[in-house]
């Protein structure tokens, strides 16, 4: 599951979830942008700018676990 979204949501803009998204190499979302987020109990939140444009928020897991997705999704 991935969250995409745009600067100034209170613009009108809208969050984006989606399924099925493109799987992104860490090397390349460090390059795009190095600015950590945050960490939380499953893994780390990076901020990344695409090439175009577009804001996204990547949560790199810290491991995989049975139940793991459905907790991640939970939260």
């Amino acid at each position: 599951m991935v969250y995409v979204g745009q600067q100034g949501l209170d613009k009108g803009n809208k969050m984006v979830f989606f399924d099925g998204a493109k799987r992104f190499e860490l090397e390349d979302l460090l390059r795009a942008s190095a600015e950590m987020l945050g960490k939380g109990t499953l893994g780390t939140v990076y901020k990344a700018v695409l090439d175009d444009g577009s804001i996204v928020a990547v949560k790199r897991l810290k491991e995989v676990q049975i139940g793991g997705k459905r907790e991640f999704e939970q939260r």
